[in-house]
């Protein structure tokens, strides 16, 4: 008769280590942590993400209120700098002529 060895272990235990086994690469490929999506926010503002990028944070905003409201915060700040800047420049000289005392 053989002897054979049996790996005895608590059902929790090997549901964990499913989970883990089939949930690693979601982790890694598609779940963005909330400083990855910041960052993946702020590069948006400068060039044009890929598909795969978009959707990942796409995903995450849908998920994470506070990273929703910093894009929001984001996009805010953005269009608020490019109406200062577009604003004509006035001289302090054509204040004086315009409005004299």
């Amino acid at each position: 008769m053989r002897n054979r060895s049996v790996n005895v272990s608590a059902p929790e235990e090997d549901e964990a280590e499913l989970d883990e086994t089939f949930a690693a690469p979601f982790k890694t490929d598609v779940m963005l942590s909330c400083k990855e999506a910041a960052q993946r926010m702020s590069e948006a503002q400068d060039r044009n993400l890929s598909l795969s990028e978009k959707l990942q944070l796409k995903m995450h905003l849908a998920m994470c209120g506070g990273c929703s409201n910093f894009g929001k915060q984001l996009d805010f700040l953005r269009s608020a700098c490019k109406r200062y800047t577009e604003k004509p420049v006035q001289d302090e000289n054509s204040n004086a002529r315009d409005n004299p005392p």
